[in-house]
C-alpha cells in the first residue's frame, strides 16, 4: 500500500521556524544574542543573517550554535550565547557547544 506524506511535516517545519525566531531574540545595537534550545531530533538549522554590515552564517543544532562571518574590512561582531560573550573577527568561525 502506498504511503502518503508524513502528516507531522508541517509541524516540524513550524518548530524549525520557532527555533529560529526564539534563538535570535536580541539583535541589539552592541551585540547579537543567541539562545539556542531545541531537540536534537529536529537536526541542524542553518541560515544567513545580515547584521550591522556583516554577512553572518548561523547554524543551530539542539542547544549548540556555530556562527561564521564573511571576511571584510570591518570591526568584529560581539556575540553572546548563554552568558558567554565573544568577539567574532571577520573571516572566522565561533562555536558555542551545547554544554557551555
Amino acid at each position: 500500500m502506498p504511503v502518503g506524506p508524513d502528516p507531522a511535516t508541517p509541524l516540524r517545519r513550524a518548530a524549525q521556524v520557532f527555533r529560529l525566531l526564539s534563538c535570535i531574540y536580541a539583535l541589539g545595537y552592541r551585540r547579537m544574542v543567541l539562545s539556542p534550545h531545541g531537540p536534537e531530533e529536529l537536526g541542524a538549522l542553518g541560515f544567513p543573517i545580515h547584521y550591522r554590515g556583516h554577512h553572518l552564517h548561523v547554524r543551530i543544532s539542539g542547544k549548540g550554535a556555530e556562527v561564521s562571518v564573511d571576511p571584510r574590512d570591518m570591526p568584529p561582531v560581539v556575540i553572546e550565547c548563554r552568558g558567554r560573550v565573544e568577539q567574532l573577527e571577520p573571516g572566522r568561525t565561533i562555536r558555542f557547544p551545547a554544554s557551555t
